[in-house]
């Protein structure tokens, strides 16, 4: 019946309300009996710990009249520890990055993809930096599906022309990576070289260091040096 479907979803709307009162307050007005060890875990889970830990009275901080004493980033964030607490299998989110600059953008972007290993994440959207770093889109032109499939999958198909491209996919992959995970490639790369070197990678192994060096690859030429000289002074270490 739709009340049980309801039942099992979250919303996140474009504009979240809040209560003019204490951070816990707000997280807990769905869901009252939630215990701390849950609180801590939602807002963990979104991002925001770090905000939260930096706040005058940390979960009793007040936030203001609909949230006015936090950033609009800290308040995407609250919205999605909300979600993460009432626990549900499907979370419907509403543009949730509107009016976020690029960097919060993906802070609460870090935040979602996070939430989709657990849970059925549907995001109403029209950023191309969103619709770059999910794992499925899904066009609707007036009631109609007219595409679906990976954003690869609409990159070539060129559903969407300069809004999704192989090469724009790409870079919004790497600012994510940069910005998010502050991933060195070179890093990454000598990581698995090291690996390689100790066993035998698995499926997904290959398979990210294929990624790593078809998008990396000065970092592939500098670390694979590294290893040849490493080598080779060994060498002439154990002569």
């Amino acid at each position: 019946s739709d009340d049980e479907l309801n039942s099992q979803i979250s919303f996140v709307e474009q504009k979240v309300h809040f209560f003019d009162n204490s951070l816990e307050y707000n997280l807990k007005y769905f869901k009252p009996d939630a215990t701390k060890e849950e609180l801590e875990a939602a807002i963990e889970k979104a991002g925001f710990k770090e905000d939260v830990a930096k706040m005058v009275g940390g979960m009793s901080f007040n936030i203001g009249w609909d949230g006015n004493n936090l950033s609009g980033g800290q308040k995407q964030r609250l919205a999605l520890a909300r979600a993460f607490l009432c626990d549900k299998p499907i979370v419907i989110m509403d543009e949730p990055t509107t009016g976020l600059d690029q960097e919060l953008s993906l802070k609460v972007m870090k935040a979602v993809k996070e939430m989709a290993k657990e849970k059925t994440v549907i995001m109403v959207t029209h950023n191309p930096t969103e619709i770059a770093l999910v794992d499925r889109v899904v066009m609707i032109k007036e009631g109609q599906i007219v595409a679906d499939g990976s954003p690869y999958d609409l990159a070539r198909s060129n559903m969407m022309g300069n809004v999704l491209s192989k090469e724009g996919i790409e870079n919004n992959e790497k600012l994510y990576e940069k910005t998010i995970k502050g991933d060195n490639p070179y890093k990454q790369v000598n990581e698995l070289f090291k690996e390689e070197e100790e066993r035998v990678l698995s499926d997904l192994e290959r398979k990210e260091k294929r990624r790593l060096l078809e998008q990396n690859k000065e970092a592939y030429i500098k670390a694979r040096k590294g290893a040849i000289s490493k080598k080779r002074a060994n060498r002439e270490f154990e002569y």
